[in-house]
Parts: C-alpha cells; sequence; structure tokens
C-alpha cells in the first residue's frame, strides 16, 4: 500500500509492507523503516543489462550473483527515476516477505541486517527461518556474501553442529576468512558534536566508544572487500586539538589516510579544518608511500534545510588545500556512509599499491 504524508512540508512517498517494515522515499532516497525508525537507506537499484549479454545470466540464483557477475562484465547506468526506483525496492521487500523471506531475493548486506532485526524483534517467520537461511547463502553465496557473514558474526548464531552443515567449514578456515589481508590504519578528525559517536556505535566494531575519553582517543575497526582482498581499517577518532598536541605523534604514527568531518549544519565547526589538515602534513611521521589521502566529510545531510555551510564552501576548502577527495554524509540516514569508507579505503590502496 503507498501512501503520502508532508515531512517537514516535503511530501514523504510510504509503502507498507506490514505493521513492521515500511519503505519511504525521502529526499529522492529510499529507506527502509522498522517500527517507525530508520534501519537502512536503499542503494541503486538499476542494473541496465544489455539484451545481448542477457545470456550470461541464465544460471544465476540469487541478487548477489547477478551484482558480482555485473560488476565484472558491465558498465553501471543509472536510468530510473528515484519514484521508479522506490517502487522496484517496494516490490523487492514485498516479495522477500511473501517468499518466505528468501534471501535469494535480496542483496546479502540488505537481508541478513534486516532478517537479525526482525529476529531482535520476536518477529516469529524469521526466527523460524534465520539460521536455515545462514546456512544457504553461506553454502551457495558468492565469495564476498561469505565474507559478509562471517566478518558479521552471522555464523556465531551457529551451534557447532549447525556449523558442520557449512560446506567446507573448518575453524581455521573461517578464522583465515575472516582474517584481513591488509590493514589499514585511518584518523578521524573533528571537533566536538561533529557525529564521532554515532559513527562508532552505529557503524563500526566497537562498543566501548567514550565520548569523554580522558586521552582524547578512541578506536574501532571496520572490515571491507576491495579488488577482492580482505581489508580491516584500523579507525582512531581523534578529538580536542590544543590538549593533545603535544602527543600526536604517537597517536598519527603509522596512519595511512584520514578523514576531516564537520557539521553543515554548524559553520563553527569548519574552525578547526586548517589545523587538522597542517598537522596531517607537517608531521613526518605519517608512513604513507606518497601523499596522504584525505577526505573531507561533511554530516548531517538530512538537515538540508538547516545548512550553514554549502557544498560550494566545502569544495572550496578541498581545492585550496589539495584534498584528495570532498563528500557528505548523513549519520542518521545512513545516506553516503558506506561509500565513505569505501572511498577513503580505495585512495589509501591506490596511493600505497600502485
Amino acid at each position: 500500500m503507498v501512501s503520502f504524508k508532508k515531512r517537514r512540508d516535503k511530501p514523504v512517498k510510504i509503502f507498507k509492507i506490514n505493521d513492521l517494515v515500511d519503505l519511504r522515499l525521502i529526499n529522492n532516497k529510499t529507506y527502509i523503516y522498522i517500527k517507525n525508525k530508520p534501519f537502512i537507506i536503499c542503494a541503486h537499484l538499476l542494473m541496465n543489462i544489455p539484451v545481448e549479454s542477457i545470456h550470461r545470466y541464465d544460471e544465476v540464483r540469487s541478487i548477489d550473483e547477478t551484482v558480482e557477475l555485473f560488476k565484472s562484465t558491465e558498465k553501471m547506468q543509472y536510468m530510473i527515476s528515484p519514484e521508479e526506483e522506490f517502487m522496484g525496492h517496494s516490490s523487492n521487500i514485498q516479495a522477500f516477505f511473501e517468499n518466505g523471506l528468501n534471501t535469494d531475493i535480496l542483496h546479502t548486506n540488505i537481508a541478513f541486517p534486516l532478517l537479525r532485526k526482525l529476529v531482535e524483534l520476536n518477529y516469529e517467520p524469521a526466527r523460524r527461518v534465520f539460521k536455515e537461511e545462514i546456512v544457504i547463502r553461506f553454502n551457495e553465496g558468492t565469495r564476498s556474501s561469505k565474507y559478509f557473514l562471517a566478518s558479521g558474526g552471522y555464523l556465531d548464531y551457529l551451534n557447532e553442529e549447525e556449523k558442520q552443515a557449512l560446506i567446507g567449514y573448518i575453524p581455521t578456515w573461517y578464522q583465515r576468512l575472516v582474517s584481513p589481508d591488509f590493514m589499514f590504519k585511518i584518523v578521524i578528525l573533528g571537533n566536538d558534536n561533529i557525529g564521532r559517536s554515532t559513527l562508532a556505535l552505529d557503524y563500526l566494531n566497537t562498543r566501548d566508544y567514550n565520548a569523554r575519553s580522558p586521552i582524547g582517543v578512541n578506536l574501532a575497526t571496520k572490515d571491507i572487500i576491495l579488488n577482492n582482498h580482505n581489508i580491516r581499517l584500523l579507525i582512531w577518532f581523534l578529538s580536542n586539538l590544543e590538549m593533545f598536541e603535544n602527543f600526536w605523534k604517537f597517536y598519527l604514527s603509522g596512519s595511512l589516510g584520514a578523514i576531516i568531518m564537520y557539521d553543515i549544519t554548524n559553520i563553527n565547526s569548519m574552525k578547526g579544518i586548517v589545523k587538522w589538515i597542517q598537522a596531517l602534513r607537517v608531521n613526518r611521521w605519517i608512513q604513507s608511500r606518497r601523499e596522504l589521502p584525505i577526505l573531507l566529510v561533511g554530516n548531517k545531510l538530512d538537515l538540508q534545510e538547516n545548512r550553514a555551510v554549502s557544498k560550494e564552501e566545502g569544495i572550496k576548502i578541498q581545492n585550496k588545500h589539495n584534498l584528495t577527495g570532498w563528500m557528505e554524509i548523513s549519520l542518521k540516514t545512513s545516506e553516503n556512509v558506506v561509500e565513505m569508507f569505501d572511498e577513503i579505503t580505495k585512495l589509501i590502496y591506490q596511493a600505497n599499491f600502485f
């Protein structure tokens, strides 16, 4: 069922799946909501497969396999409107529920977080199929889907007897699967109230983030697949520039990349950017073989109506200081968060291995 309602004077299109789940089109982005709270933002939907290439997809069994084949053989093009994409996502999620929560229908990185959340909410259909779907996707899925399940802790939901149903699973192989090929240390810099705690607690593998850390440092990790390599990001959150300036040589040592964050609704959050850039560049203990990749990131993209820092101003700072990249994200709605980590990982890989 599709309906409309007003949200801050902007129309929001809603597709209700059931009493727990609905999809919403907000600012041309499709979001999955669970119990009226934003859960995840949907990636671009369309894969424009040329007619002459259709035969290559005859044997694929899931969306994961389709995406893997498409990435290796075709060029991604987005040729449908946000409204059409919203209806496509809505149709896929509805089919997912109507077909007994069959994870073949959705990409692994949407299907399993959604299943796990439904299990946490004691949704009985999800409880019945959760473990079975983990085993099926692990046995029949792509290497990326196996890694997603392993690194995301999904195999930990299985007992030892159930793990025996995993084809080729042995503990040492499992450890090898989740062990990284490379480890990249990055630092995330910025003034207070830019969203570091949200980033650490909601998106990264940490449960002990302390916003008032007495040493001004918090640590987290994130695993990413790039060019068929398992890469682990070792993420250091730094704050309080003046107070901890004497300790920076230790904190920044070994860094291969940096993200400098600011708040697009707060012009004062820009004040420390130049000092962060200088600190990263003047200190010779940074270990990147080439110039250190620095990504400038504006947070709170969901609060466009309260914007105090224009996109043009962000790009101007990037160009003025010759930063490697610039983008805007929303930690509240997840918009561009995955892309941020993918981008800094790609930049580090290119700076050190090519």
